[in-house]
């Protein structure tokens, strides 16, 4: 595997024993249980998850 970084990138590695159950993943979500994805996809619509202070940009969910 070749990783090629631009100046000042950070990368995290994570690993480890796989999970037992199956993961869903829905654009910045990932759970176990597609019922989670759902409802963090409702919050997201309804502006429910804390913006940074820095940066109050909404992107819509896709």
């Amino acid at each position: 595997c070749t990783i090629t970084m631009g100046e000042n990138t950070h990368v995290l590695l994570f690993g480890g024993t796989p999970f037992s159950e199956e993961r869903h993943i829905f654009w910045n979500f990932v759970a176990s249980d597609k019922e989670v994805i759902e409802q963090a996809k409702e919050n997201w619509k309804a502006k429910k998850f804390e913006m940074l202070e820095d940066d109050k940009s909404y992107i819509a969910l896709p």
